[in-house]
């Protein structure tokens, strides 16, 4: 890795984590940027730079597999595709619904509520 490299990739760190800090003030981007002195524009570039950087990585993969990329602070989960099942019992935590059935993994179960429970 080049010296370019390097830096563009410690800048996208930085970054994450400023927009990691950002979603958990719990501000507008607009009250947040101000906040820190930050130009709003400056902001979206990075944060459109950072999309890029996980979509690149996503593409990049060479396995098959689909990696779950999750933000800082995040809990990344593994998705296992079942067959349908027509019995299900709906969960809701705040806007967020998940259906559970008989196949459900229950240690897949408790971290989906936890990471949902975390963001509402």
């Amino acid at each position: 890795m080049d010296m370019g490299q390097l830096t563009h990739e410690v800048r996208l760190r930085h970054w994450a984590e400023q927009v990691h800090n950002r979603v958990v003030s719990g501000l507008s981007i607009r009250q947040w940027c101000r906040q820190q002195g930050i130009a709003e524009k400056t902001y979206y570039y990075w944060q459109r730079k950072l999309r890029a950087a996980a979509a690149k990585q996503l593409s990049q993969q060479t396995d098959g597999t689909r990696q779950a990329l999750a933000p800082v602070g995040w809990t990344a989960i593994e998705t296992v595709e079942t067959k349908a099942n027509t019995a299900a019992l709906p969960v809701e935590i705040g806007s967020c619904r998940v259906l559970v059935n008989e196949n459900t993994d229950m240690g897949l179960l408790v971290k989906v509520c936890k990471s949902l429970a975390a963001l509402c």
